[in-house]
């Protein structure tokens, strides 16, 4: 397989000085791609060219340089903020994407005129949405038990336990990965029951911090307190893919894989309701 060649940030930041027709919108991902193009496509900006943040050439360590996080996200940011340097004249030829993370929830505002960030936790909240939803589970599913309403409801507070759980690794700097949370869930009558504390246990335990459970679990409780309002804000894009696959396999007998999962929920995308969204709604504005 060839090797992709990556342009330099020098190299962008020359041809938009040349080139100030260009309209390039940057993604930290493919998931994310689909989505803007078909976005773009929908809101005739067929000119415009959506690239993944792995098109250009930027070491993690300029992500941290700024005090940004070491994955696309950073590296996103970090074009952003290197281009409107860069760039003697702050041009549209630009535009940079990234998830809001915890943005939401922490208050943090980015002040890069290059930069926009989702209106939920993540490009998936997107389709935390009943009229998306309802329509995936009748056309992809097909013949699934319940409504579109019921699910989201049965689903949304396991989501919430787990981005609270996020959020206290986020908030002591604890560069513990996530682990499956399937040997602590349960279905019931009033929907997805995840065991905090058994998952805790074994996430801390995989990631040597067993001997501060007690303390840990003083954090999840007080982060989990702040997670009020609108639950796009505070639910992780592939937890929520992961749940619902395994709440539709909970009731069909067979899962969807999260990379199924997302492909069928980009399918089911409302571009007009989308292209209102405040962030699609800004990139549309800024490519034509």
């Amino acid at each position: 397989m060839n090797k992709i060649e990556r342009r330099k940030i020098a190299e962008l930041a020359a041809m938009y000085e040349l080139e100030p027709q260009l309209r390039d919108v940057y993604v930290e991902g493919t998931f994310d791609k689909a989505l803007v193009e078909w976005i773009l496509y929908e809101g005739h900006a067929r000119t415009a060219v959506v690239r993944e943040i792995d098109s250009v050439d930027i070491p993690l360590v300029l992500a941290q340089k700024y005090g940004y996080p070491s994955n696309n996200r950073g590296r996103v940011m970090a074009l952003a903020r290197e281009l409107e340097t860069a760039l003697a004249v702050k041009r549209n030829c630009a535009t940079c994407l990234i998830d809001a993370d915890f943005d939401h929830i922490l208050g943090t505002r980015h002040a890069l005129k290059m930069l926009l960030s989702t209106d939920y936790s993540s490009m998936e909240l997107y389709f935390f949405d009943v009229r998306t939803l309802a329509k995936f589970l009748t056309l992809v599913v097909q013949g699934f038990p319940k409504s579109a309403e019921s699910t989201l409801r049965e689903i949304e507070k396991a989501l919430t336990d787990l981005f609270a759980i996020r959020l206290a690794l986020y908030n002591r700097n604890w560069k513990i990965p996530m682990i499956s949370f399937e040997r602590c869930c349960r279905l019931s009558h009033a929907g997805v029951q995840l065991d905090t504390k058994e998952y805790i246990v074994r996430l801390l335990n995989a990631g040597n911090r067993y001997g501060q459970r007690t303390e840990f679990a003083r954090e999840f409780e007080e982060c989990r307190k702040t997670l009020t309002g609108d639950p796009r804000h505070h639910i992780h894009g592939h937890d929520f893919l992961h749940i619902l696959s395994w709440y539709v396999g909970q009731h069909k007998g067979q899962a969807l894989s999260e990379a199924a999962m997302s492909r069928s929920m980009l399918a089911c995308a409302d571009s007009n309701a989308l292209q209102k969204e405040h962030m699609f709604s800004q990139v549309l504005i800024r490519v034509v």
